[in-house]
């Protein structure tokens, strides 16, 4: 007897999936689309400078981001050292 009610969800699931999906770069200004969906980006140029300067900002964050890892990585062996020490020297197992 459920079988009318299964079959109303198959169909309300089909109609939902056969919509029609806004893609991520519909609303992007910046792409153009050609022949066959495919992708066209802007012939933007740089400057050897402006590359230069692009290279050294990569750079530094990715510098930044390695020194905070490790930082990171450094103080909670310290820490998880720490309490180690702490619970051997208080349990006296040492």
């Amino acid at each position: 007897m459920s079988f009318a009610g299964t079959v109303s969800a198959m169909i309300t699931s089909l109609k939902n999936n056969a919509r029609q999906r806004k893609s991520l770069y519909d609303n992007k200004l910046i792409f153009k689309k050609t022949q066959k969906n495919k992708l066209k980006f802007p012939d933007i140029k740089a400057t050897p400078e402006q590359l230069e300067k692009i290279k050294r900002e990569a750079k530094n964050e990715h510098r930044i981001i390695i020194i905070k890892r490790i930082t990171a990585l450094l103080i909670s062996l310290l820490l998880i050292g720490a309490t180690l020490w702490f619970v051997l020297a208080y349990f006296k197992l040492t």
